[in-house]
């Protein structure tokens, strides 16, 4: 199915929307791993002993993918909302410290075991550490958007938690009966966050399915089916589904209002 965590957003069946991989720091590279896995493990349910949460910016621990990058601030702004509503006292770092300290995280952990031993998880602990030796907190949250598999029948995709329904391209008024049996499969933007304790220990991870980034495309004689990104500005706009791929995500260790 090819790179997700990474990829410019596309449907498997668009030819012109073609997979591109994000340049990106070497050591956010290490995350690519976690970041791109088609599974999540849940733990730990339920959050009663968190009170302080630091909170890191979207997408410090791997890059973000392009095509939603004027959207990242509403999707931080809504996660910081949603910790608000559980009574959490959050403490946000901006990206510059957040990036700083992830990356000084990384190269002590190459440090302490060599660049052959490094993880997502082993950087993710070492930061957690190192943040908890200068400041109090409950649980570290780390949240990232990644593009993840999906599957599409019709207009309807279904991914992590979520349904959605593609938007129709169909200027010239196409019959929508070549979509009653369509299926294929697809990429869509999720959050994807991990929690840490203060001595590093992993408390959960979890993945929730945000909203397209593409509409559904119907041209040509005979009818082809293709693909189209949508307009930045209409990305992520409806907070809707942003907010229920967060709730999503966080449950069961915050459970959802």
């Amino acid at each position: 199915m090819g790179p997700f965590a990474g990829a410019r957003p596309e449907l498997r069946f668009a030819p012109r929307v073609r997979a591109t991989l994000v340049a990106a720091v070497a050591v956010a590279l290490l995350t690519a791993g976690c970041a791109g896995g088609n599974t999540v493990t849940r733990g730990f349910k339920g959050a009663p002993a968190v009170d302080d949460v630091v909170l890191f910016p979207l997408n410090v621990v791997v890059p973000l993918p392009p095509g939603v990058e004027t959207a990242a601030p509403s999707v931080d702004a809504a996660i910081r909302e949603y910790l608000d509503a559980h009574d959490k006292r959050v403490q946000a770092p901006t990206p510059e410290e957040a990036q700083a300290a992830w990356l000084a995280s990384a190269k002590a952990l190459k440090a302490e075991v060599g660049a052959s031993q490094m993880s997502f998880e082993g950087a993710a602990a070492m930061l957690a550490r190192r943040l908890h030796a200068e400041q109090r907190f409950d649980a570290l949250v780390l949240p990232w958007i990644a593009l993840r598999p999906a599957k599409v029948r019709g207009r309807t995709v279904t991914w992590d938690g979520v349904t959605r329904t593609l938007k129709l391209v169909n200027p010239e008024g196409r019959s929508l009966q070549v979509l009653k049996d369509f299926q294929t499969q697809a990429v869509a933007p999720s959050l994807q966050l991990a929690v840490f304790s203060p001595d590093g220990r992993k408390l959960f991870e979890g993945v929730g399915g945000l909203d397209l980034l593409h509409a559904l495309v119907l041209e040509g004689e005979p009818t082809r089916i293709d693909a189209e990104l949508l307009p930045r500005a209409q990305v992520f706009a409806d907070r809707t589904p942003v907010n229920e791929g967060i709730a999503v995500a966080f449950d069961p260790f915050l459970p959802r209002l």
